[in-house]
């Protein structure tokens, strides 16, 4: 199932006269209703999964275990700008990544000139970055931030 929090509806078909109890092992997750008499469709509610890895848990139905597994979440990113154009003095620029909080990440700079002072974490964060003056003719650079490719150019003075 998705790592993201959700309902997921089951049938329990029985006797009329037969009781059922349901039990989970996880406290990510529940079903509900977790007892009655005959047919049946209990719904099981995950919350959402922040590890970094998948995880399971066993529904017992009428003492029948069921093993259920939750997928790992996926971690997607986005940073902002996506290319530097700076003059050539050089300085600080920040850029800002976008991601869930619990998504690592790391940043950093093809070229010597480009100082990444924020090489990792985790979540959501403004990256700094300090470029070093330029005396010499248009140069060009990227960063690698999160897997994404920012281009740097810095203009010559």
């Amino acid at each position: 199932m998705s790592a993201e929090p959700g309902q997921y509806p089951f049938s329990i078909a029985i006797a009329a006269s037969c009781e059922w109890r349901i039990q989970t092992d996880a406290s990510w997750a529940d079903v509900a209703p977790g007892s009655g008499q005959g047919n049946a469709t209990p719904v099981l509610k995950v919350q959402q999964n922040t590890r970094l890895d998948s995880r399971t848990a066993t529904v017992t139905v009428k003492n029948v275990p069921f093993r259920v597994t939750q997928n790992r979440p996926t971690c997607s990113y986005t940073v902002d700008p996506t290319s530097l154009d700076q003059e050539a003095g050089g300085g600080n620029v920040q850029i800002r990544l976008t991601t869930r909080d619990w998504c690592p990440w790391t940043a950093t700079a093809s070229e010597s000139w480009i100082r990444v002072l924020t090489p990792s974490g985790t979540g959501s964060a403004t990256i700094s970055v300090d470029l070093d003056r330029n005396s010499g003719s248009l140069r060009r650079g990227f960063l690698t931030i999160a897997g994404l490719r920012v281009d740097v150019i810095q203009r010559g003075s």
